[in-house]
């Protein structure tokens, strides 16, 4: 068991709580950081009790620690139960898992509004299968592609480059001794597309892709994203559009010390459980709150849903879309 404790200080914020509703406009204007309810928080000692594995203890005691609001927490069979995979996890007072929002997301987008799905393309990893069928089962204008391992000739299928190399190889060959200067056409009846699978396939299936389709919208998550050690290694996914706040990206360039964005992402989503147990210990409701993870409305008695926008995908973490 750890508390830790902090000096009561008054708090005269509680006016402007009921201030955030209104139009979509007025819901990115008007919201509250924890810094603006911190003084509210810190006059609740927290009451936590997980069911949790020994890292995400790790994350937890350290965001505690690093928040400095007082607390009393329990590790034990009688607790929250939370995935091991965070981002997978639907976090306490949240609708969804961080995943399952930006899928919903981009189903959205790429979609159930999208008039003309049948230019949309999917490739997927095989660990995604069971998602993917179920948009399968929904959407069967569009075409779907499990990722082959090689990705050389998985990206050229798709892209109907292999078509074109075969007979630019069969003109060479009728002589060697002349150099054809070839430029591949970028087909056109496809204009997105969407990758779902891991850092360790995106890396390289990304630039190939992008190599052969430069007027192409490629969009995914931040799956796509958590094997990196440091945002320098998104060069290889620039202008790829993920439904995450580009605010979470700054805060994680502020920190020098990164071992993974993964490690970062769960060191988020943890921030964000802490803090809508406080807000919700502390009884303060009706308000946006800026959570790590998306703007969102908080109310009693409803679950929290994440607002997503769409950020490309850069180094440079100032450029939302």
């Amino acid at each position: 068991m750890f508390k830790q404790s902090l000096t009561f200080i008054t708090v005269f914020l509680l006016a402007a709580l009921t201030s955030c509703a209104g139009s979509n406009n007025n819901f990115k204007k008007n919201f509250l950081t924890e810094n603006d309810i911190r003084e509210t928080l810190s006059r609740t000692e927290l009451k936590l009790n997980y069911l949790i594995n020994d890292k995400n203890k790790e994350y937890f005691i350290s965001s505690l620690l690093e928040s400095d609001y007082k607390f009393n927490i329990v590790f034990d069979e009688n607790g929250k139960k939370l995935k091991d995979r965070l981002t997978e996890s639907n976090l306490s007072f949240f609708c969804n898992s961080f995943l399952d929002d930006q899928l919903y997301q981009l189903e959205n987008i790429l979609f159930y509004n999208n008039n003309s799905r049948e230019k949309l393309i999917v490739a997927f990893s095989n660990e995604y299968k069971n998602r993917i069928d179920t948009l399968e089962d929904k959407y069967p204008e569009v075409k779907f592609f499990l990722i082959d391992n090689n990705l050389d000739a998985f990206s050229q299928q798709i892209t109907g480059i292999e078509s074109s190399l075969k007979r630019l190889n069969g003109l060479e060959s009728l002589d060697r001794n002349i150099t054809i200067n070839h430029n591949p056409r970028e087909r056109k009846d496809f204009n997105k597309i969407f990758f779902l699978t891991d850092y360790d396939i995106g890396k390289s299936l990304v630039p190939i892709f992008r190599s052969y389709l430069i007027s192409t919208e490629f969009y995914s998550t931040t799956e796509l994203l958590m094997g990196a050690s440091s945002l320098k290694e998104f060069n290889d996914f620039e202008n790829v559009i993920i439904p995450v706040p580009n605010y979470l990206f700054e805060k994680i360039s502020l920190n020098k010390d990164i071992k993974s964005i993964e490690d970062e992402l769960n060191k988020a989503l943890i921030e964000d459980l802490i803090l809508a147990e406080g807000i919700y210990q502390s009884n303060i409701s009706n308000i946006n709150m800026m959570f790590n993870t998306g703007i969102s409305k908080v109310s009693k008695g409803q679950c929290i849903n994440r607002n997503l926008p769409l950020w490309n995908v850069s180094p440079d973490t100032t450029n939302p879309l």
